[in-house]
């Protein structure tokens, strides 16, 4: 569950997981060129002859194609990518693609921000410097107050999600597979108050029984034991809520398919996930179980996220044209905004992130115009 820093190298692990070798023609980076190019062999030369130059693609993926890079994969001259000669996007089928295009975000609904989120220390995960970077961008576009530290928190992010009517969410944080992680509900500084109250009672009960309630020593212990609960006394009525309230994931941080499937999204919201593996999902004959698929039940008219490894600044980068795009251009389709960012992000840095690993993982799922 990371989101960046990342490298061409990170792929290492999928390749080898999947029985391919990695090339690596200059400075050990790998090149995916070979995969790509049989890819592009079997899934799209068939259907290049009857493109029409720029024109927008929708793709209808089925079971494992959900996860193809198709935007990476070359033309028929071995160097275009398909996305730099068309918008791309996918659906999971010609039915859902309908529905999603019926529906209309709501012109005055707010905009959700999240991004700096601070997980529990539980998960291991490292800063994002470049999702508050990211968060604090976004938001000035869409006119949003990002929300951050211990307010990107899983319950409050779930209680916006169900109570707002929005038309378009962002959320930069860790995710992996079916699962956002967000900040706990409480911190892990509380925690450490509200087992530093416990511990002093226990002490205080130990000291009273072994040297009497009167001795000095259990009075000195219990009277200790009053004053840290007296200081962290707003602390220990929400640890205790948490832990009679939310149990598990959510108190911790954590918002995964299932959750996510009981929130209704009012508004009809965009919804872009930056964190990596947020699009991927567990495949299975008639759908991808993934965060993008819990949202689309929910009411999203569209998802953009990536179901590879992240990195952290390329990420940021991408995100922040995205939304330039469609501010000096409302109307045109998210797939052409998501085309612009991934070229922007590609030359940006002297070329830093020109490699597919860094893009390529990204896509739009759905047809929706603007914002």
């Amino acid at each position: 569950m990371t989101r960046g820093p990342s490298s061409p190298e990170s792929l290492r692990p999928e390749l080898d997981a999947r029985g391919l070798e990695g090339v690596a023609p200059d400075g050990g980076a790998i090149s995916l060129a070979p995969e790509l190019s049989a890819l592009s062999e079997m899934l799209l030369a068939p259907a290049l002859p009857h493109l029409t130059a720029g024109a927008p693609v929708t793709i209808v993926t089925h079971m494992a194609l959900q996860l193809m890079p198709f935007g990476a994969m070359p033309l028929a001259d071995g160097k275009t990518a398909l996305i730099d000669a068309h918008p791309l996007a996918t659906a999971p089928s010609l039915t859902v693609l309908r529905q999603l295009l019926a529906r209309a975000p709501s012109p005055n609904a707010e905009c959700l921000v999240v991004g700096g989120s601070t997980p529990a220390a539980t998960h291991n995960l490292h800063k994002l410097p470049g999702s508050l970077a990211e968060a604090a961008a976004v938001g000035a576009y869409l006119k949003a107050e990002p929300l951050g530290g211990a307010k990107a928190s899983a319950e409050e992010v779930g209680l916006k999600l169900a109570r707002k009517e929005l038309r378009c969410v962002h959320i930069a944080c860790h995710s992996a597979v079916r699962t956002l992680a967000l900040s706990p509900v409480v911190s892990d500084e509380a925690k450490a108050q509200y087992k530093a109250v416990a511990d002093a009672q226990r002490m205080a009960e130990e000291a009273a029984a072994k040297e009497g309630e009167d001795s000095e020593v259990a009075k000195a212990a219990a009277e200790k034991a009053e004053e840290l609960y007296a200081a962290a006394e707003s602390i220990i009525r929400e640890v205790k809520r948490v832990e009679e309230q939310l149990p598990g994931a959510m108190g911790e941080g954590l918002l995964n398919t299932d959750m996510l499937a009981q929130l209704p999204l009012r508004g009809h919201p965009t919804v872009f996930l930056t964190g990596s593996h947020a699009g991927a999902g567990s495949v299975s004959i008639d759908a991808l179980d993934s965060l993008p698929r819990s949202l689309l039940m929910c009411g999203a008219r569209s998802v953009i996220s990536s179901v590879w490894d992240v990195d952290d600044g390329a990420a940021a980068h991408l995100a922040r044209a995205f939304y330039e795009l469609l501010a000096e251009e409302p109307d045109i389709s998210q797939a052409e905004a998501l085309r612009g960012a991934i070229t922007s992000t590609r030359v940006a840095e002297d070329g830093k992130w020109d490699h597919p690993a860094y893009w390529a993982g990204f896509s739009v799922i759905g047809a929706a115009r603007g914002l």
